[in-house]
């Protein structure tokens, strides 16, 4: 054994069902895309699985919906207006981080454009 472990890996989810992993894949305004597994138990929403990797922040709408306004420091409005958008398994997504749920075996991207 070379002492090295691999990385603890975030849980998120409620409920039962299934356990299993999500990849979430974040390209920064930069251009530098991160890439890591998040395990998910049941389901998850979309902010959960956002925040096991990534300093996340929302505001609130009048529906009481989070809207992430920023994600590891690239705020939505900066650099030429750009705002995140996220998919699911490469179906793009209207709703609200907070309302939206990945489930074991999901790939979920953000794109700052």
């Amino acid at each position: 054994n070379s002492g090295s472990k691999e990385p603890e890996q975030k849980v998120v989810g409620k409920g039962g069902g299934e356990q299993g992993p999500i990849e979430v894949v974040i390209n920064y305004a930069d251009g530098r895309p991160a890439r890591q597994i998040v395990q998910v138990r049941g389901s998850a929403t979309v902010l959960e699985a956002t925040r096991a990797v990534a300093q996340v922040e929302t505001d609130i709408d009048s529906s009481g919906r989070q809207r992430v306004v920023a994600i590891g420091g690239d705020r939505n409005g900066e650099r030429s207006g750009r705002t995140w958008v996220f998919d699911v398994n490469t179906l793009p997504q209207t709703g609200a981080a907070n309302t939206v749920y990945v489930h074991p075996g999901d790939t979920l991207r953000w794109r700052y454009r």
